[in-house]
């Protein structure tokens, strides 16, 4: 069996810039590139300097919070080799989330005068799209915790359930 380290790559122990790098034999791959919503410039993103250029096999985006996406350009721009994971939805509302952060970060840097930002374009963002769109993975049809709930539940008597929604 392959060795594995899991590696925290928050510059704080406290929720906001979640990022973290597993290596499992010599495959190296981060799980997710947030941005810490309580910090400005580079105290909100990930200690990324820690990992050498283009080093990274994967990116695996697990959700669309700025706390877990707000720097996915960044490392992709530094890891372009890497191949990044995420659910369709995921996706779009990232890219959604992103354009807006870069539209923040301009007010930011006008109103509070913090010159680092933006940390990254609409451009960039566009630019980065389509490669992370070609490693899309599906959402399963059920998600695996359901397997254990009994097949015959009584049907609900006041309400309907609405569409289902894994991500």
């Amino acid at each position: 069996m392959a060795d594995a380290r899991f590696t925290l790559l928050n510059r704080t122990n406290e929720i906001g810039a979640n990022s973290y790098l597993l290596e499992i034999g010599d495959t190296r791959m981060v799980l997710d590139a947030g941005m810490h919503p309580k910090e400005n410039g580079a105290r909100s993103i990930p200690r990324y300097e820690d990992l050498r250029h283009d080093s990274i096999d994967a990116i695996i985006v697990t959700h669309s919070h700025l706390d877990h996406v707000g720097t996915l350009p960044i490392l992709m721009r530094d890891q372009p080799s890497a191949r990044v994971f995420m659910t369709p939805p995921t996706a779009a509302l990232a890219e959604a989330l992103l354009h807006n952060s870069v539209n923040v970060m301009k007010s930011q840097l006008v109103e509070l005068g913090i010159e680092e930002y933006p940390l990254f374009t609409h451009r960039a963002i566009d630019e980065l799209v389509p490669r992370a769109s070609k490693w899309y993975v599906s959402a399963p049809q059920r998600p695996l915790f359901l397997e254990a709930i009994p097949r015959r539940l009584p049907e609900p008597t006041r309400c309907r359930p609405g569409p289902p929604y894994w991500d």
